[in-house]
């Protein structure tokens, strides 16, 4: 037996994230995050300018009772801006873990 509407949390954390996440230490993260891992990314020239640091949800789920977040993310670094998604997993009382990364950089105003 279920008691747990698993659809209706996950459309409530959905909606309403910016209440359940620290939006500072998620910036942080991701920023350390992809000077970790995004060095063998694509640099790509486009004519826009990403001026300002962009995060949004994209997608939530449970996996094996833990919680897992999606999030795109547009991140300026000096005259390039890391665009793509991360991928975050948690669960309740333990430190939240980036699962995997992926997207490019662009240069500005190239």
């Amino acid at each position: 037996m279920k008691i747990l509407k698993e659809e209706k949390l996950k459309e409530s954390l959905f909606e309403n994230w910016t209440k359940y996440i620290d939006y500072s230490e998620l910036s942080s993260m991701l920023v350390n995050t992809i000077k970790l891992y995004a060095s063998n990314w694509t640099t790509i020239a486009l004519s826009k300018n990403f001026s300002t640091k962009k995060i949004t949800l994209s997608k939530i789920d449970f996996n094996n009772g833990k919680l897992v977040w999606w999030f795109k993310f547009e991140m300026p670094f000096n005259e390039k801006t890391a665009v793509g998604t991360i991928e975050i997993v948690g669960a309740l009382g333990s430190q939240p873990y980036f699962s995997q990364i992926t997207g490019n950089y662009y240069l500005n105003n190239a």
